[in-house]
């Protein structure tokens, strides 16, 4: 048994399954890789999200497949005819989300919210916060960061991105702004954008 510090050793198979799912990341040039993160909503922006751009294009939606080994078993079989995949992206312990980054190479993230759900792996708010900022640090200067604006901790990441800012939410600043908003049952949800 190895000492806890020390990673097992994985097998030549797992470590080519591994290989496989970055070599075919590479290749994918014509496909535009999207990450969502957050404490809270990121299933539903990678699922809704996918619906929206598989109207117009072939788009592959991965939800609940957020963690490093996950991803890379999911890029072995997106579909090279893909144009847009879209994957939410967690976080379970430090540089956990920076990892899958580096593999993924979204050019497009959207960060929901950060809250204290990861309270035992990052202890604060701004640990947390700082950990879902990979999503954002890691895209390119072509790229485009969606940030909730009205969530202090996320729209500070705005200033750790070399990617274009896009911005949503109630605040008077947002450049996709909600506002009326009306929850009340059995009506429908309503708002104005």
């Amino acid at each position: 048994m190895p000492h806890p510090a020390q990673p097992a050793k994985r097998s030549f198979a797992k470590v080519w399954r591994d290989v496989r799912g970055i070599i075919r990341r590479r290749l994918m040039l014509h496909t535009t890789f999207i990450a969502v993160t957050g404490s809270c909503g990121k299933s539903s922006a990678v699922y809704f999200l996918g619906k929206i751009l598989g109207a117009v294009a072939s788009a592959e939606v991965r939800i609940d497949y957020n963690i490093r080994q996950a991803v890379l078993r999911s890029l072995r079989k997106v579909k090279f005819t893909a144009r847009y995949v879209v994957q939410e992206a967690g976080a379970h312990v430090p540089g956990s989300l920076a990892a899958i980054m580096k593999i993924l190479r979204p050019r497009i993230g959207i960060v929901t919210t950060v809250g204290l759900d990861h309270f035992q792996s990052f202890r604060t708010l701004e640990g947390t916060a700082r950990e879902k900022r990979a999503v954002v640090e890691v895209l390119p200067k072509n790229g485009v960061a969606i940030l909730n604006a009205d969530d202090p901790h996320v729209i500070a990441m705005a200033s750790h991105t070399r990617a274009r800012v896009l911005t949503y939410g109630r605040a008077e600043n947002a450049d996709v702004r909600m506002s009326d908003v009306a929850a009340d049952w059995p009506q429908r949800l309503a708002m104005t954008v």
